[in-house]
């Protein structure tokens, strides 16, 4: 990916973030830290469900 789109992508997670009043940057971190989970399982690492996976 090049251009604005990885842009896009990232203020699109950090907006579904704060609609769903999960805070963005725990979340984008918490995404880095389990990337092997977050492949196997993507659905698990939704916003509003990933504190159960940490």
């Amino acid at each position: 990916m090049n251009g604005a789109k990885p842009g896009d992508i990232i203020q699109s997670m950090i907006r579904t973030c704060n609609q769903a009043g999960i805070n963005s940057f725990d979340y984008l971190v918490a995404l880095q830290e389990n990337r092997p989970k977050v492949y196997e399982a993507p659905e698990l690492w939704l916003p509003w469900n990933y504190e159960i996976n940490l």
